[in-house]
Formats: C-alpha cells, sequence, structure tokens
C-alpha cells in the first residue's frame, strides 16, 4: 500500500517494491490451489479435505474460490453474500482481531494476526471477474465495498469474532446487516455488473503469472484519477440499456410481422376460396344443360303443332 500511494515513486523502485511485497504471489497461490480443488471435485469427483493451520485462513480463501469456480450462484450478488455468511462468518473468521489495524498503521504497533486473508479473497474474486467480465452479477465495486466495511463500518456485519461474539454483542438487535443495505434496489442497482449474463457453466481462470493483475480500484484509487473509469462505466451502462431497447423493438416488430403474416393468409385464403367457389359455379353451369334441352323440345313441339 505504501507503495501505491506514492506518486513519486518512479516506475522502477515502484515494481520493485511490489515484487518485494509479494502480494501478487499469494494471489497467485490462492488461485492456483483453488483449482486444483476444483478439478478434483469437478472432473474427477473426488472428496478433497482443505486444511491449513487453525482452519480460518487460507483455508477459508481456499474453499471460497472453489465455490465461486464451481457454483454459478456464488457469482451473483445474493450468492456471495450467503457464501461469506456461511465460510467467514459462521465459519469463525476473527474478522475484529483481524481488521483492528490497518495497513496504514505503524509497525510497531501491528500484530502478527492482523492478516489480510480477507482482502485475499477479495482480490482473488477480482481476478476471476477480471477473466470473466460477463459471468459476475457484481463487479469490483461490490468487492471495494466489502473491503471498506470489513474494516470500518456502520454495520454490524463483520464485528466480532465469531457467533458467541456477536450474539454477546447483540449485533442482530442493535445494529443493521450490511446485507439489508447492499440489497436494497437503489444500492444494489450501483453495484450491478452491465456486462452480466449468467454462466452456468464452471470458470477455469488462467493461474499464469502474466494473468494476474494489480487491483487498481482498489489500491491505487486515491492516487490515480478513477473519474475515466466511472465515465467508462457511464457509457457501457448506457449501451447496454439501448441494446435491450433495441432487442425488445426487435421483439415487438418480430411479432408485429408475425400477426400481418397470419392475417395475410387468411386473407389469401379466403380470397381463394371464393374464386375457387365461383369458378365452381361456372363449371356447374357449363356442364348442366337441361333446362336449355326443355326448351328446344318444347319449341319443336310447338312447331309440329302448328304445321
Amino acid at each position: 500500500m505504501e507503495a501505491c500511494n506514492d506518486v513519486q515513486c518512479s516506475s522502477d523502485k515502484w515494481l520493485s517494491r511490489l515484487e518485494m511485497s509479494g502480494w501478487l504471489g499469494y494471489v497467485l497461490n490462492a488461485l492456483n490451489a483453488a483449482c486444483v480443488v476444483a478439478q478434483c471435485l469437478d472432473q474427477e469427483g473426488s472428496p478433497v479435505l482443505v486444511h491449513g493451520g487453525k482452519g480460518l485462513d487460507t483455508t477459508l480463501v481456499i474453499t471460497s474460490l472453489v465455490q465461486i469456480i464451481l457454483n454459478p450462484d456464488s457469482r451473483t450478488i445474493r450468492g456471495l453474500q450467503a457464501l461469506i455468511d456461511r465460510e467467514w462468518l459462521q465459519g469463525g473468521y476473527p474478522f475484529s482481531t483481524r481488521h483492528k489495524h490497518s495497513c496504514y498503521t505503524p509497525t510497531n504497533l501491528r500484530r502478527k494476526s492482523s492478516s489480510a486473508t480477507f482482502l485475499l479473497f477479495l482480490d482473488c474474486v477480482y481476478q476471476l471477474y477480471a477473466q470473466f467480465p460477463c459471468s459476475f452479477e457484481y463487479d469490483h465495486r461490490l468487492l471495494v465495498t466489502l473491503f471498506e466495511h470489513s474494516y470500518f463500518s456502520q454495520y454490524g456485519t463483520f464485528l466480532g469474532d465469531c457467533e458467541r461474539d456477536r450474539v454477546q454483542l447483540k449485533v442482530t438487535t442493535r445494529t443493521t446487516s450490511l446485507w439489508s443495505h447492499l440489497n436494497r434496489p437503489e444500492v444494489v442497482k450501483s453495484l450491478l455488473n452491465p456486462l452480466y449474463e449468467p454462466n452456468p457453466a464452471v470458470i477455469w481462470p488462467s493461474v499464469a503469472p502474466l494473468s494476474i493483475v494489480l487491483w487498481s480500484e482498489l489500491y491505487t484509487r486515491w492516487s490515480i484519477d478513477q473519474s475515466q473509469l466511472k465515465i467508462n462505466f457511464g457509457h457501457i451502462h448506457a449501451l447496454v440499456s439501448r441494446e435491450k431497447d433495441l432487442r425488445s423493438r426487435v421483439v415487438k416488430l418480430r411479432r408485429q410481422l408475425a400477426d400481418l403474416q397470419r392475417e395475410y393468409q387468411i386473407v389469401r385464403s379466403e380470397k381463394n376460396g371464393n374464386s375457387d367457389e365461383l369458378l365452381h359455379a361456372r363449371h356447374a353451369e357449363m356442364d348442366d344443360p337441361g333446362d336449355d334441352g326443355d326448351e328446344e323440345s318444347v319449341s319443336s313441339d310447338a312447331l309440329g303443332s302448328s304445321k
């Protein structure tokens, strides 16, 4: 974070400090492990036991990423909320202990327990989103929001280290859930990915080093102007909205065309039917000389009597 916020740093020095942090290596290793577990479950049908240390850090990262890779519901807003509830909150991840100090806290005040495990998970999700931007209902804005509220929040979702702490603090009765705030229509609308297309398939990310990118929307948002990114998102929203309107208009025009074709077929059938009836009547008149023969015989009888 110090390197990301140092605007006076040269490019070579900045890249060197980024490499020394080893952060992108952690992200790569987490994604690689998650892909191995997902492959065993999906392609080999083998059960997998994931366990590391106390089962509260890398274990949660791996199991959560595997679900996002395999389960398309976890790529929706409510699905991600349910995953965090199930794996992190109910799983006993100590948010208060881990997030008591931020990255800006002096080194001598930091504790070994203050690890950025949840941030590592969010960064890995961002990497998946960056590689499959149309398969996620949410985008980086939801991930940034979750990161911010996990450290400082007016909501009680991330308070306490476990369920017992939250019960003792009466979190459910004394605070409001972050999920209820995020699920409000006016809020969730700002977190939706305009390019989202439901994808029921498994997503297999690339774990090549070149595929891992720096999450600039989070790490460099204070040092690099993000206004152009917001403008681009506005253009994307406008284009997607325009496309939806055009698709709706196409469907409407196709229905009108189908109705007109049906009406044309009905009128044509009726017209052909009337023509056939008229033609049949004319043929019948020509083929039936009954009345003319009677008149001729009557005339012949009359002439014979006059003679």
